[in-house]
């Protein structure tokens, strides 16, 4: 039975409530022993650059927008904006860090749960792909890790791009868009794909813009797109060089980022992040290059398959459409790191994870199956393959990694914490490496962190350093137990 358009709303804003909620819950009891972590990797740095600017006096909203590694990691409303923002409002300690990224996670399954629900016509679907969201393997380590704010700022933006496209307001579509657009951009430069994705949602999805003003907005934002990707390929030919003069450096920052454009490594991409995005599908990871790319090619059979009934059927259109659109907005979401098989992570997957489930749903539902029972299915076999793939996710190379470098940093960091307490340090000299270039050369974690004014000199040959008064050369960090759930409390809660 059809309700007004006004009960309408208020039910698919009862059903993102609903998600919000339920959705931290199951984020802590899957993730929960994150906040109690240090901080992790390119955290520092940008710790360090959010202290400089919260101490600086003539320092405005401005100065986040200053580049600090050139136009290589320029995404500073996901860095520097996001990091100042925090620490202006909770301080140094890393547990409010990971709680606000896990909570943004939670933020964005209410924004799938929303778009769902206006594409599928259900609060109740819309609730379940918000959930089945949650459950992709690849949010595991976004939502334990703040940097990788640079995932999840773009993903909501682009979510609350797509939800105000699909508005039946003109208004609302052409004057709202282009600003979450303009803040994936700030975000990460996986937004560039963002108007693409508008395009197929205008094309699919009978509820998108289609007005003459819309397709206008539209081609301004694709055009606005290609100059930003345009420009980003003459930095990484030409620019870059400028800002990383010293060969060995660069070739650092830019390891990982030399594509290959071939048919194989696509497919194989495809093969694979669908395992990242889909939790029942997460044992693709463990499996071989070639099992890879079939996955890869069954995907595309199947969204060329929706796309073929979305042209030729008249009865089930819209569901074809919404199948293809789901399946074309994974796809179209990875471009920026489909042909780089040297950078692989499961994160890249959380602007175009909801789009599997849409493909799942859509599909069904042209098959006459009702949604409400493909909902549920969906459901029920991702919370499972969450379930059995859970321990396969937390150890996993990149969560070793983050528990490893965490504890490190700590262990350092607080060793330099102790010693500002005896009487007459004035310095640390601690051997090079690159955890100490990071924690103690960027992210200056004794003015960020430790509130001190305790120097802290990396040394590429210890040995050579000689002992003077004041200083102390830490050859190993202090021993502290591992404790998963400790909070850093030894932190000075706000740098005066």
């Amino acid at each position: 039975m059809e309700v007004g358009p006004r009960r309408f709303r208020a039910r698919v804003l009862s059903a993102a409530i609903a998600t919000l909620v339920f959705g931290s819950g199951f984020l802590y009891w899957s993730y929960g022993e994150c906040l109690s972590a240090f901080f992790h990797f390119d955290d520092f740095w940008v710790l360090g650059r959010a202290a400089q600017i919260a101490s600086d006096e003539r320092a405005s909203f401005l100065s986040i927008f200053v580049p600090v590694h050139g136009f290589l990691l320029y995404r500073p409303l996901s860095t520097i904006g996001y990091f100042l923002g925090i620490r202006l409002a909770f301080g140094n300690d890393p547990f409010w860090y990971h709680l606000v990224q896990m909570a943004l996670q939670s933020v964005n399954a209410s924004l799938v749960c929303l778009l769902a629900a206006r594409v599928l016509r259900s609060p109740f679907v819309g609730l379940v792909v918000g959930l089945t969201y949650l459950t992709t393997p690849g949010l595991a380590i976004a939502s334990c890790w703040p940097a990788l704010c640079t995932v999840t700022a773009p993903t909501l933006f682009g979510l609350l791009a797509l939800i105000t496209w699909t508005s039946p307001s003109p208004v609302i579509r052409i004057t709202l868009t282009p600003w979450w657009f303009a803040g994936a951009l700030a975000s990460s430069e996986h937004g560039v794909v963002l108007p693409l994705v508008l395009l197929l949602a205008t094309v699919l999805i009978p509820t998108a813009a289609r007005g003459r003003a819309d397709i206008v907005t539209l081609g301004l934002l694709c055009a606005l797109s290609a100059a930003y990707a345009g420009y980003k390929v003459y930095y990484l030919r030409f620019g870059v060089v400028a800002d990383f003069p010293d060969p060995i450096v660069r070739g650092v920052m830019l390891q990982g980022y030399t594509p290959e454009f071939s048919l194989a490594v696509f497919l194989r991409g495809i093969g694979t992040y669908v395992a990242y995005a889909f939790s029942p599908a997460l044992f693709l990871v463990q499996q071989t290059a070639f099992t890879k790319l079939w996955a890869g090619v069954g995907l595309l059979v199947a969204l060329a398959t929706t796309l073929v009934a979305f042209l030729r059927t008249r009865e089930r259109r819209t569901h074809f459409g919404i199948a293809a659109f789901g399946g074309a907005w994974f796809v179209v979401s990875l471009l920026p790191v489909i042909f780089l098989p040297q950078h692989v992570a499961s994160y890249y997957v959380a602007m175009g994870a909801p789009g599997v489930s849409l493909c799942i749903i859509g599909g069904a539902t042209g098959l006459h199956v009702p949604r409400q029972m493909a909902a549920l299915v969906l459901l029920g076999i991702s919370l499972i393959g969450h379930w059995q793939g859970r321990n396969i996710i937390l150890e996993s190379d990149e969560f070793q990694f983050f528990r490893n470098f965490t504890h490190a940093a700590e262990r350092w960091t607080r060793s330099v914490a102790e010693l500002q307490l005896r009487p007459h340090v004035t310095e640390v000299v601690v051997p090079d490496s690159y955890l100490a270039q990071l924690v103690f050369a960027q992210g200056e974690v004794t003015k960020s962190l430790l509130c001190s004014q305790i120097q802290v000199r990396v040394a590429r040959d210890i040995d050579l350093v000689p002992e003077q008064p004041g200083r102390v050369i830490l050859r190993e960090p202090f021993w502290y137990p591992r404790d998963p759930q400790a909070r850093s409390r030894w932190l000075p809660r706000r740098c005066p």
